[in-house]
Protein backbone atom coordinates (compact mmCIF):
# COMPACT_ATOMS: atom_id res chain seq x y z
CA UNK A 1 0.00 0.00 0.00
CA UNK A 2 2.90 2.34 0.47
CA UNK A 3 4.42 1.90 -2.60
CA UNK A 4 1.26 2.22 -4.58
CA UNK A 5 0.80 5.23 -2.88
CA UNK A 6 4.00 6.78 -3.53
CA UNK A 7 3.35 5.59 -7.24
CA UNK A 8 0.41 7.70 -7.03
CA UNK A 9 2.65 10.75 -5.58
CA UNK A 10 5.36 10.26 -8.20
CA UNK A 11 2.47 10.12 -11.09
CA UNK A 12 1.12 13.60 -9.94
CA UNK A 13 4.50 15.22 -9.13
CA UNK A 14 5.44 14.03 -12.65
CA UNK A 15 2.47 16.03 -14.62
CA UNK A 16 3.71 19.14 -13.28
CA UNK A 17 7.39 18.83 -13.95
CA UNK A 18 9.94 19.86 -16.89
CA UNK A 19 11.03 17.38 -19.33
CA UNK A 20 14.38 16.19 -17.28
CA UNK A 21 12.86 16.25 -13.99
CA UNK A 22 9.38 14.22 -15.59
CA UNK A 23 12.44 11.60 -16.85
CA UNK A 24 13.83 10.72 -13.85
CA UNK A 25 10.04 10.64 -11.92
CA UNK A 26 9.33 8.17 -14.54
CA UNK A 27 12.35 5.85 -13.98
CA UNK A 28 11.75 6.06 -9.75
CA UNK A 29 8.00 5.24 -10.64
CA UNK A 30 8.51 2.22 -12.95
CA UNK A 31 11.27 1.18 -9.32
CA UNK A 32 8.20 1.54 -7.15
CA UNK A 33 5.90 -0.56 -9.26
CA UNK A 34 9.07 -3.07 -9.89
CA UNK A 35 9.55 -3.15 -5.76
CA UNK A 36 5.72 -3.49 -5.37
CA UNK A 37 5.45 -6.07 -7.68
CA UNK A 38 8.27 -8.32 -5.80
CA UNK A 39 7.02 -7.48 -2.20
CA UNK A 40 3.77 -9.33 -3.53
CA UNK A 41 5.70 -11.79 -5.13
CA UNK A 42 7.79 -12.52 -1.78
CA UNK A 43 4.08 -12.25 -0.06
CA UNK A 44 2.77 -14.83 -1.66
CA UNK A 45 5.68 -17.15 -1.26
CA UNK A 46 5.85 -16.75 1.54
CA UNK A 47 2.66 -18.45 2.71
CA UNK A 48 2.64 -21.86 1.70
CA UNK A 49 0.49 -23.53 -0.56
CA UNK A 50 -0.67 -26.31 2.45
CA UNK A 51 -1.58 -23.79 4.69
CA UNK A 52 -3.60 -21.98 2.72
CA UNK A 53 -5.09 -24.65 1.26
CA UNK A 54 -5.70 -27.27 3.79
CA UNK A 55 -4.78 -25.64 7.55
CA UNK A 56 -2.32 -25.31 10.18
CA UNK A 57 -2.04 -28.76 11.36
CA UNK A 58 -1.33 -29.83 7.83
CA UNK A 59 1.51 -27.25 7.16
CA UNK A 60 2.45 -27.95 10.58
CA UNK A 61 3.08 -31.93 10.13
CA UNK A 62 4.57 -31.02 6.19
CA UNK A 63 6.72 -28.85 8.15
CA UNK A 64 8.19 -31.25 10.18
CA UNK A 65 8.02 -33.90 8.22
CA UNK A 66 10.67 -32.55 5.73
CA UNK A 67 12.76 -31.97 8.87
CA UNK A 68 12.61 -35.92 10.13
CA UNK A 69 13.36 -36.60 6.00
CA UNK A 70 16.27 -35.09 6.46
CA UNK A 71 17.67 -37.11 9.00
CA UNK A 72 19.00 -35.10 11.86
CA UNK A 73 16.51 -34.54 13.44
CA UNK A 74 13.92 -36.73 15.38
CA UNK A 75 10.35 -34.93 15.95
CA UNK A 76 7.67 -35.92 18.29
CA UNK A 77 4.70 -33.95 16.83
CA UNK A 78 1.25 -34.44 18.75
CA UNK A 79 -1.49 -32.12 17.55
CA UNK A 80 -5.05 -32.05 19.73
CA UNK A 81 -7.15 -29.65 17.64
CA UNK A 82 -10.54 -29.65 15.82
CA UNK A 83 -10.73 -29.56 13.01
CA UNK A 84 -12.28 -26.51 12.08
CA UNK A 85 -9.91 -23.72 10.65
CA UNK A 86 -8.86 -20.86 12.48
CA UNK A 87 -8.45 -17.11 11.47
CA UNK A 88 -6.07 -16.76 8.11
CA UNK A 89 -3.98 -14.44 9.75
CA UNK A 90 -3.96 -16.61 12.98
CA UNK A 91 -3.14 -19.74 10.97
CA UNK A 92 0.09 -17.46 9.33
CA UNK A 93 1.21 -15.71 12.44
CA UNK A 94 1.22 -19.15 14.52
CA UNK A 95 3.20 -21.33 11.78
CA UNK A 96 5.47 -18.14 11.62
CA UNK A 97 6.67 -18.93 15.29
CA UNK A 98 6.96 -22.63 15.01
CA UNK A 99 9.28 -22.07 12.21
CA UNK A 100 11.20 -19.50 13.65
CA UNK A 101 11.45 -22.06 16.59
CA UNK A 102 12.34 -24.82 14.10
CA UNK A 103 14.78 -22.84 12.86
CA UNK A 104 16.65 -21.68 16.02
CA UNK A 105 16.82 -25.42 17.00
CA UNK A 106 18.46 -26.38 13.31
CA UNK A 107 20.44 -22.97 13.14
CA UNK A 108 21.96 -22.77 16.96
CA UNK A 109 20.88 -25.83 19.50
CA UNK A 110 22.82 -28.55 18.41
CA UNK A 111 19.68 -30.79 19.08
CA UNK A 112 18.60 -34.00 17.76
CA UNK A 113 15.11 -34.30 19.44
CA UNK A 114 12.36 -31.77 18.95
CA UNK A 115 8.88 -32.40 20.75
CA UNK A 116 5.98 -30.32 19.43
CA UNK A 117 2.48 -30.36 21.19
CA UNK A 118 -0.25 -28.15 20.04
CA UNK A 119 -3.23 -28.46 21.84
CA UNK A 120 -6.37 -26.49 20.93
CA UNK A 121 -9.60 -25.98 23.69
CA UNK A 122 -12.22 -23.51 22.65
CA UNK A 123 -10.16 -20.31 22.14
CA UNK A 124 -7.12 -21.38 23.67
CA UNK A 125 -4.15 -22.88 22.25
CA UNK A 126 -1.41 -23.73 24.10
CA UNK A 127 2.21 -24.25 22.20
CA UNK A 128 4.77 -26.70 24.10
CA UNK A 129 8.00 -26.54 21.61
CA UNK A 130 11.24 -28.51 23.51
CA UNK A 131 14.18 -29.82 21.93
CA UNK A 132 17.62 -31.41 23.39
CA UNK A 133 19.95 -28.95 22.69
CA UNK A 134 22.26 -26.92 24.24
CA UNK A 135 20.68 -24.27 25.31
CA UNK A 136 21.54 -20.26 25.87
CA UNK A 137 20.99 -17.68 28.38
CA UNK A 138 18.30 -15.16 26.61
CA UNK A 139 19.95 -11.94 28.13
CA UNK A 140 23.74 -13.40 26.94
CA UNK A 141 22.96 -13.61 23.10
CA UNK A 142 24.73 -10.93 20.83
CA UNK A 143 22.92 -7.25 20.10
CA UNK A 144 20.99 -8.75 17.27
CA UNK A 145 21.00 -11.93 17.76
CA UNK A 146 17.45 -12.48 19.76
CA UNK A 147 15.51 -11.03 16.61
CA UNK A 148 13.75 -14.34 16.18
CA UNK A 149 12.72 -14.57 19.93
CA UNK A 150 11.39 -10.79 19.51
CA UNK A 151 9.50 -12.01 16.41
CA UNK A 152 7.85 -14.83 18.74
CA UNK A 153 7.00 -12.73 21.18
CA UNK A 154 5.58 -9.93 19.24
CA UNK A 155 3.50 -12.70 16.72
CA UNK A 156 2.27 -14.13 20.15
CA UNK A 157 1.78 -10.86 22.47
CA UNK A 158 -0.34 -9.49 18.95
CA UNK A 159 -2.72 -12.70 19.26
CA UNK A 160 -3.36 -11.98 23.18
CA UNK A 161 -1.17 -14.93 24.06
CA UNK A 162 2.01 -15.45 26.53
CA UNK A 163 5.52 -16.61 25.91
CA UNK A 164 7.27 -18.92 28.70
CA UNK A 165 11.31 -19.60 27.46
CA UNK A 166 12.78 -22.32 29.65
CA UNK A 167 16.23 -22.67 28.76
Amino acid sequence: VLLSTASIHFSSVEEKSDAKTSEMLKKANKLLKDASKEVREISHNMMPGVLSKFGLREAIEDLFEDIEDAGELTVDLQITCKDERLPENMEIMIYRVIQEMLNNTIKHAKASQINLSIVRNNDEICINYKDDGIGFYEDQLPHGKNIGLSGIRSRIEYLGGKVELIS
